[in-house]
């Protein structure tokens, strides 16, 4: 049967046919259809779950690398404060040695001046003295050979100085007139 056959059997009616239809079986259409379906929702699951994964992944290695940065960042702030406590400790070491430079310097100084002085006193000794004179001139042979010495309180002194075993100095005179402190 086609359509033109039904339309002439049906034409007795008033108005006639205007449209014509055939039932047929839309199980198998229905069945695909659910197939359809079912395989788009499984693939939508799929879809969803492989974001959902890839969010958590995407996460971890978001979490990883910025315990890297942070881990980096605190090593270079560990080493940023390492050079800061050095330098701070050179500039210690500096202002030490600078600290010590002055007191050595000033040390150098003091001795200077109290070399002076007592060469001064001594000159100035030697000046009003004759035995000043004479000690400054013999005291280092005496300290270098260990001897000891007191001047008499007589007119005239002569003290006698063993120089050892110099076979050239074997002894040493030195008289002075108390009086008017003039060596002769």
């Amino acid at each position: 049967m086609d359509e033109k056959t039904i339309r002439s059997l049906f034409s007795v009616y008033p108005g006639g046919v205007k449209n014509v239809f055939f039932n047929k079986d839309y199980s198998k259409l229905t069945e695909k259809i659910e197939e359809r379906d079912k395989i788009a929702r499984l693939l939508e699951a799929a879809e969803t779950e492989l974001i959902i994964k890839a969010a958590k992944v995407k996460r971890k290695q978001d979490e990883k690398q910025g315990k890297q940065e942070e881990k980096q960042r605190k090593q270079e702030e560990r080493q940023r404060e390492q050079a800061e406590r050095q330098r701070e400790q050179q500039e210690k070491q500096k202002e030490q040695q600078e600290k010590r430079r002055e007191q050595q310097e000033k040390r150098r100084e003091q001795a200077e001046r109290q070399r002076g002085e007592r060469e001064e006193r001594e000159a100035k000794a030697r000046r009003e003295n004759p035995w000043r004179r004479w000690e400054t001139l013999w005291r280092p042979m005496i300290r270098k050979h260990r001897m000891s010495f007191k001047p008499s309180v007589t007119k005239f002194q002569m003290i006698m100085i063993e120089l050892g075993s110099n076979p050239g100095f074997q002894t040493a005179r030195w008289t002075m007139n108390t009086e008017d402190n003039n060596p002769l």
